[in-house]
């Protein structure tokens, strides 16, 4: 059996929501190395776009694709009957269970991308190290002069490729954070239809777009569906009221002006009608993109 190399951070099922008859989606971006820096417009299917080769891959581990074949792969086909759910009915009918695999796959975009990978390397990499060196003092009353000088140096050395992939591993155990779960799962949830607007709505590399934390009565998370419909999420039903009351032209701009100023490297859209829009918010090379991982 293949293995899957080709690791989508967006899936498949999901960007297809912006394709054109032809199947394809409009990416925008800016090449690295073009001397002006521009963004441009490249027609693409989702299948070869918003993925990386082995991004989830555990090197040297016995399955080396676990994280994609057993977690990334059953979330993703559990989410995709819920999103054409939600842009035909919104989130009337679902109950517990549908509501856990959305919030699974919503927390998954904030997370799976690699921009938000590296961000969760840098945080878990520090854990294990700490936990690591919590023998040291052990370590120390034997080791040997031709020894390494820390049980750290001791571990890299004796299981490089496991301390490697300890971000990856860890990836489905932050996704599925029970706390924060129940606290999505228990917000009010809303999809907007905002066909009604001048233009439409644009999905990136990061789509996931929140305020506050999402004990605070304040947040307010949204997603993307599709160019017309938007997932929205929050503590305060009075606040959903005020976003509804909104015109939809209102409603569209502020979601897109948040997902290109997210965005790493890529924002895609159902037309190449908004060039202008887009080059003035999506970062250069060289700038730090926005930090993507949420302290809960």
């Amino acid at each position: 059996m293949n293995q899957p190399l080709k690791h989508h951070y967006l899936p498949v099922f999901y960007l297809e929501k912006w394709a054109r008859a032809d199947g394809r989606v409009c990416r925008y971006y800016r090449p690295p190395g073009r001397p002006d820096g521009k963004t441009v417009t490249s027609w693409k299917s989702p299948e070869y776009t918003g993925y990386e080769e082995q991004l989830y891959t555990l090197h040297g581990a016995p399955d080396p694709q676990m994280v994609e074949t057993d977690f990334f792969s059953p979330a993703d086909n559990d989410a995709a009957p819920i999103l054409d759910h939600l842009i035909a009915h919104g989130p009337a009918g679902l109950g517990n269970d549908a509501r856990g695999h959305w919030t699974r796959f919503i927390m998954s975009l904030q997370l799976r991308s690699p921009q938000s990978l590296a961000e969760v390397q840098t945080v878990v990499d520090g854990i294990v190290r700490e936990n690591i060196l919590r023998g040291d003092a052990e370590y120390q009353l034997t080791r040997q002069p031709d020894d390494p000088e820390t049980i750290y140096d001791l571990a890299i050395q004796q299981a490089p490729e496991q301390l490697a992939n300890a971000h990856k591993a860890f990836l489905p155990g932050l996704i599925d954070h029970e706390i924060v779960g129940q606290l999505i799962i228990n917000m009010r949830w809303a999809v907007m239809d905002l066909s009604a607007g001048k233009h439409t709505l644009l999905t990136a590399d990061r789509p996931y777009t929140t305020s506050h934390g999402f004990g605070d009565p304040a947040c307010l998370l949204a997603v993307p569906l599709s160019p017309t419909h938007l997932f929205v999420a929050g503590n305060d039903i009075n606040q959903l009221r005020r976003l509804a009351a909104q015109k939809a032209g209102d409603t569209v701009r502020n979601a897109n002006n948040l997902v290109a100023r997210l965005a790493v490297q890529s924002v895609y859209g159902s037309t190449d009608s908004h060039l202008a829009f887009i080059e003035k918010r999506l970062r250069h090379a060289g700038q730090p993109a926005v930090p993507g991982v949420i302290t809960y």
